[in-house]
């Protein structure tokens, strides 16, 4: 952990072997390490053959190389040992080499860091390399900065000699000084470094501004700036550059080079008063010559990135061919470049563009496309930037423009916090021109323990705002009031053709399976089918609590479960709300004003709605009324539920009628399962089970098994083939799921299955509810779904007689050892009912009670609903 890692580098380096690797977190370090105990400036970290250091860590929680960013938490080396620096320009007790790296093979790499403040104004050999020092040094240097070093004699950035031939990658030479040559690089004695997307700009020398090389040196440089250093190139003594691919100023002879300001952002420059060096930004403008002129052969892989992290290479010109630019950093367009609408706003194709959207909230008027499907689950819990903020009526920045998810999903987008409100991946979304459009949210975890305004896709939506064809798939959403799968608040806002399939959790009030509080809100065709708990009041399976506005043709058939009032199938509390054409069919539980529909509703209308009264297990739609309106609200068992007619007969439209209307809102998997949005082009079909009982021990008995089967007859979009997902809702009593036989996989549209073994009584229901089994189907072309259900029971009664049938005769002879109190001729072997090791008349009366129309193991309090 950081805490306990060493605080000094210095002393890391000092343990390190061959082979080990030191991180780096976030900070400024000096070096303590002394060549020459009677020279304070010997000081400098020396480098340790093998080993590889790595900075620009963040300084908290469980060290991760993916949190790695050395761009955000910068890693400075500096040789300025008193920190005097700004009032001492000529840094005469500066370090006189920061780093050296000398006799260190290629495993030795420096990576992520700035290099600063080395000043080699000693005598030989401490007059060269002030910011890096290497003699026979052949280690890897990437995505550094070396900046406003000096030497005396040679190489301000870096002095090679004896042989030394570094890798340098991705790094930046700025401001560096030296009085004779190479004020970025000085290579003498047989060095050969190899310099790739390197960046050289404002490095000052007699001779070579840029890099300077003598006595046989041959450096290679490809894909590299060398610019505004004046002389930037210099060669004697028998040494030979070879550049390709780069910018020069003034030119250089090689393939692919030009001779063109590199245009970079923001330039620095040596003061004319002062004569220091004031940095700048090396990125790329947009109509940089450096784009897309590097080396046409260059190969990319997996690991390639620049010197920020993005992408090596790109279609920076946008020719529709990507090659990699000249220098450290690769031109990244705008997002994913321009195309979103609306004046050529921006494309988003990849996790960091969603990232950048957060960090940039001058853009949060634009208009947004997604390309491609997206997963964020590189960025930890707390990392990821939200798009939109609230923290009061006076403070605040919405999203106000428009973001298409062009039928894209964004998986994986998990948010930890305490005490952060307004948390989705749009934090506040408001105003008219706000709109977030055709956009899936995949498996999202989102847990903000003490926030409010908490939701998957948006923590606020306001002021106007439009939401329509999203859709949140799996995950979790967890706060502590205000929750809701898709979205915390609403407020005069459009929620349309929306739907959360995600569990939801709250600590107090509004909790909704869709939006856990809405105000003036119209939700329209939208469900929810994610179990919503909450310990207060004002929670529901669509929404927690609403005041005024619409829902219309929507539903939601997820569990629902509070301990206080207001807990509704539905709508938890409702006020002066308009319903119209919904209904619910998922449990609730409760402790007061519970209701199947509503738990709480006043000052409004429902019309032609309902409510599963099994489903719900609630005899009661409202819990609470209080001067309500006009009231149409009917509860139906689940085998009405499922009959078209129970709709149409109230004007509910759906597909293949037109008595209420032409525009097909609903459509139905009759006696399978409930109405479906036909916006989610359900698949329907025939579903079978051949019977109603399976019963327990007898697996050789012919009524110890079903067989349920489904068949697609309808499929709007017609796919070729059909994923098949079966699965046993248990009452919640019955904790052993029965044992599939045959078929009952993703490509099986039958499943044969038995009861559990006697060993297993688990799987019974002492309660006398009945276990259902459903399948869901989805179509592998196109992911529309169907799903359908039916019920059976268990039953304990055993093939008393020992004829491999289970029938009258083994319900007659336990009927006559109930009224003798003897076994008779028969052994009962495979009648220990209870499992209690002892056949007895315990097992006998729970037998018989089974056959009076009783299920359960010891329970006989309620009659079988499948007799």
């Amino acid at each position: 952990s950081w805490p306990s890692a060493f605080k000094y580098l210095q002393n890391a380096l000092s343990a390190a072997e061959y082979g080990d690797q030191i991180w780096v977190a976030a900070g400024t370090y000096k070096p303590t390490k002394l060549t020459d105990p009677n020279d304070s400036r010997t000081a400098t970290f020396q480098m340790i053959n093998g080993v590889a250091i790595y900075g620009g860590f963040p300084d908290m929680g469980i060290p991760d190389f993916t949190d790695r960013d050395p761009d955000i938490y910068e890693t400075i080396l500096s040789g300025d040992l008193n920190g005097d620096d700004i009032i001492e320009p000529n840094k005469t007790e500066n370090s006189y080499h920061v780093v050296i790296a000398s006799y260190t093979d290629p495993n030795t790499i420096l990576d992520g860091f700035i290099i600063t403040a080395g000043n080699a104004s000693g005598p030989e050999p401490h007059n060269r390399g002030g910011g890096m020092y290497n003699t026979f040094g052949n280690p890897q240097l990437a995505n550094c900065t070396f900046t406003g070093n000096a030497a005396y004699g040679d190489g301000g950035g870096i002095g090679n000699t004896d042989y030394s031939s570094p890798m340098v990658t991705c790094c930046v030479f700025t401001g560096n000084s030296a009085g004779y040559s190479g004020g970025g690089i000085f290579n003498e004695l047989h060095s050969n470094p190899t310099l790739t997307n390197c960046t050289f700009s404002g490095n000052v020398a007699e001779s070579g501004g840029g890099m300077s090389n003598m006595h046989n040196s041959n450096p290679t440089l490809t894909n590299c700036i060398l610019w505004d250093g004046g002389d930037e190139i210099y060669n004697n003594d028998g040494s030979t550059i070879t550049i390709t691919y780069s910018d020069v100023q003034d030119g250089w002879s090689g393939e692919g080079n030009i001779d063109a300001v590199p245009c970079f952002v923001d330039p620095g420059y040596w003061d004319p008063n002062d004569d220091f060096w004031v940095d700048g930004d090396y990125h790329l403008l947009p109509n940089s010559p450096c784009i897309d002129t590097g080396d046409p052969c260059y190969l990319t892989g997996p690991g390639d990135f620049d010197k920020d992290g993005n992408l090596r290479v790109v279609d920076g010109d946008g020719d529709g061919t990507a090659r990699i630019d000249m220098g450290a950093y690769e031109f990244q367009k705008k997002y994913c470049g321009g195309a979103g609408t609306a004046e050529e706003p921006y494309l988003v194709c990849a996790p960091l563009h969603l990232q950048q959207i957060g960090d940039n909230p001058d853009d949060w008027d634009r208009y947004f496309k997604l390309t491609a499907d997206i997963n964020l689950s590189a960025y930890t819990p707390a990392q990821f930037n939200i798009i939109g903020w609230y923290e009061d009526g006076q403070n605040n920045e919405p999203f106000t423009g428009v973001f298409d998810g062009n039928d894209h999903t964004i998986s994986n987008f998990t948010h930890t916090s305490a005490g952060t409100d307004n948390v989705g991946l749009f934090g506040y979304i408001a105003g008219p021109t706000a709109q977030i459009k055709n956009l899936v949210l995949i498996d999202p975890n989102i847990n903000s323990t003490t926030g409010t305004s908490i939701g998957a896709l948006a923590g606020f939506i306001g002021d106007g705002a439009t939401v329509s064809d999203c859709h949140v798939k799996g995950g979790t959403v967890s706060g502590n009031e205000i929750v809701g799968g898709l979205a915390g608040r609403t407020v005069d806002a459009t929620v349309s053709s929306c739907s959360a399939q995600c569990d939801v959790t709250g600590n107090r009030l509004g909790v909704g399976g869709l939006i856990g509080d809405a105000l003036q809100t119209t939700i329209s065709k939208c469900y929810a089918t994610g179990s919503v708990a909450a310990d207060n009041w004002g929670i529901g399976g669509l929404v927690g609590h609403q005041y005024a506005g619409q829902i219309l043709a929507s539903y939601a058939t997820g569990p629902v479960s509070g301990i206080d009032n207001g807990i509704g199938g539905l709508v938890g509390n409702a006020e002066g709300v308009y319903i119209e054409h919904c209904y619910a069919a998922g449990s609730v539980d409760g402790v007061d004003e519970v209701g199947g529909f509503a738990g709480r509703y006043s000052d409004g209308d429902i019309l032609a709605s309902f409510w599963d009264t099994l489903a719900t297990g609630q005899v009661d739609g409202i819990g609470c009324e209080e001067q309500v309106g006009t009231v149409e609200l009917f509860g139906r068992n689940t085998t009405q539920m499922r009959q078209r007619d129970t709709f149409t007969d109230y004007g509910w439209d759906f597909a293949g009628e037109t008595a209420n209307g032409t525009e097909d809102v609903w459509t139905i998997w009759e006696t399978a399962y409930y109405p479906r949005l036909t916006w989610e082009n359900p698949l329907a079909g025939d579903f079978t089970i051949d019977g109603k009982w399976i019963y327990q021990n007898v697996l050789n008995s012919t009524n110890s098994k079903l067989t349920a089967a489904a068949s697609i007859t309808n499929d709007p979009l017609e796919n070729t083939s059909f994923t098949y997902e079966w699965e046993f809702i248990l009452p919640d009593d019955v904790s052993v799921s029965p044992a599939p036989l045959v078929g009952c996989g993703n490509s099986d549209p039958c499943c044969t299955f038995a009861a559990p073994g006697c060993n297993q009584p688990a799987g019974l229901s002492d309660s006398g509810r009945p276990l259902t089994i459903q399948v869901t189907v989805t179509g592998d072309d196109h992911g529309n779904t169907g799903k359908a259900q039916a019920e059976f029971g268990i039953a304990l009664l055993g093939d008393v007689n020992n004829d491999c049938a289970v029938n009258v005769a083994d319900r007659a002879i336990i009927n006559a050892f109930w009224r003798t109190g003897a076994a008779g001729p028969y052994s009962f072997t495979d009648c220990n009912i209870n499992c209690d090791s002892v056949v007895n008349v315990a097992d006998r009366a729970i037998a018989n009670a089974v056959w009076r129309g009783v299920l359960g193991q010891n329970s006989v309090s309620q009659p079988c609903p499948l007799r």
